[in-house]
């Protein structure tokens, strides 16, 4: 791997370790609470040259934005940040010749890991519940009811938005992993292991949820991709 791109490859990883909790200023770093404590974390993440490329539409810019977050959306932030590392890492991964990856050391390759979890709890499995929560209440009528006695439901453009991140992540999540078996040249994907064996029965779960859900043009999408790891 050039020089250049190794650089990257580090500067990733140690923004990714900021947000996994292993950096050594986290490590440091005592909060009276968990939101506490992940601010903490993207603070410290968002100054570093590779973390301030991260976008987000709820993601400011000063850190008194960051401190006003409400705990959901700190949770949120830190699931699409983990994966939009891992992403990055993959990118840089498969753009390289296979002789060629770079090497990942322990340390990195349990910050990777720890990376992956956290966005499946934050990043997939949050939304995925309210996702499933309001199509279960469009069914069965099962809504909450308010004090005024009227059936609340989430609001369908909130869900919309909800949904759209969600199919986005999934079908980062699986960018990692590699073509079907039978293609005759598989494509080369080194992080297939974060997927593999751990966290495929979770993302199978989300891809049928989508795909088996109520008629939209993106769960055909989500058929194939299921069927794809499947094989």
């Amino acid at each position: 791997m050039p020089s250049d791109a190794a650089s990257d490859l580090k500067s990733l990883l140690s923004a990714g370790s900021v947000l996994a909790g292993s950096g050594e200023k986290s490590k440091k770093k005592i909060g009276s609470n968990v939101v506490d404590v992940l601010k903490s974390r993207l603070l410290e993440f968002h100054q570093l040259p590779s973390g301030s490329d991260f976008q987000s539409d709820i993601f400011g810019e000063t850190p008194h934005y960051i401190q006003n977050l409400t705990s959901a959306q700190v949770e949120e932030i830190t699931g699409d940040a983990s994966l939009w590392v891992i992403d990055q890492v993959n990118q840089m991964s498969v753009s390289e010749k296979v002789g060629d990856v770079p090497s990942i050391g322990l340390k990195d390759l349990g910050t990777l890991r720890t990376l992956v979890a956290i966005a499946f709890r934050w990043a997939i499995n949050t939304r995925l519940d309210r996702v499933l929560k309001y199509w279960s209440q469009l069914s069965s009528n099962t809504a909450g009811t308010s004090s005024s006695g009227l059936v609340e439901l989430d609001d369908p453009t909130e869900i919309k938005k909800v949904y759209n991140a969600l199919l986005d992540k999934i079908q980062t999540l699986l960018l990692l992993l590699p073509s079907q078996k039978s293609a005759s040249s598989p494509e080369h994907r080194p992080l297939a292991f974060l997927i593999i064996p751990q966290h495929i029965t979770l993302l199978v779960k989300a891809c049928v949820a989508l795909g088996w859900g109520p008629d939209k043009p993106e769960s055909v999408d989500m058929q194939r991709a299921v069927y794809s790891v499947l094989e």
